[in-house]
């Protein structure tokens, strides 16, 4: 039976449904003194691939990563988190799906919103490895004409909590350069266009 699975984003087809770490390593091209994970969905940590033969599913993802990234990144990741909660208040939220969001609690939407001052929520799962791309401020949130902003959906978001779900995507995201600070500055450039 044959199937295929993603080494770092390439596809690589299999004549059988079981794979080994070894075998990872040479379809990606991989040092031996990186770890190999399995991506899996929602918030949990990826599990490292174990040692030996195991059961692979249609499609599944394997990446790599080299040795002592986890701690710098966490660190990086948290140094970010709290430089930007010291300046506008609010902390780390989980939402009902399993999903992770930097909420802001005074975010300066500028001089065409109402109020100009409110909450703002950045999902933040999978980050830095994946893109930022999703952001939310409270559903009672308007321009200051009354109208409801463009490419904003309400959604349940946190629960029972109506926010606006802004579909509003850097196109220039790159992984390891591209930070959450930068993201914040690219959310203010959209509520400066007043729309």
């Amino acid at each position: 039976m044959a199937i295929f699975v993603y080494v770092e984003n390439q596809r690589h087809d299999l004549a059988t449904d079981e794979l080994t770490a070894e075998q990872i390593r040479s379809f990606g091209n991989i040092p031996a003194d990186n770890k190999i994970y399995r991506e899996t969905p929602g918030d949990a940590p990826d599990p490292e691939v174990p040692v030996g033969p195991f059961k692979v599913h249609e499609g599944e993802k394997f990446y790599a990563v080299p040795p002592g990234t986890f701690g710098a990144v966490a660190t990086q990741v948290q140094a970010e988190i709290d430089e930007l909660v010291a300046e506008y208040g609010g902390g780390i939220r989980q939402t009902p799906d399993g999903q992770t969001w930097l909420v802001l609690d005074r975010f300066e939407l500028g001089s065409s919103w109402a109020p100009q001052v409110a909450p703002l929520a950045i999902r933040i799962t999978g980050y830095p490895e994946a893109a930022l791309d999703a952001f939310c401020v409270p559903g009672h949130v308007r321009l200051v004409s009354g109208a409801q902003p463009a490419n904003a959906t309400p959604t349940a978001v946190f629960g029972s909590e109506i926010w606006l779900n802004f579909s509003y995507h850097p196109t220039n995201w790159r992984a390891g350069h591209s930070t959450l600070r930068g993201y914040v500055g690219f959310v203010r450039q959209r509520f400066a266009e007043g729309r």
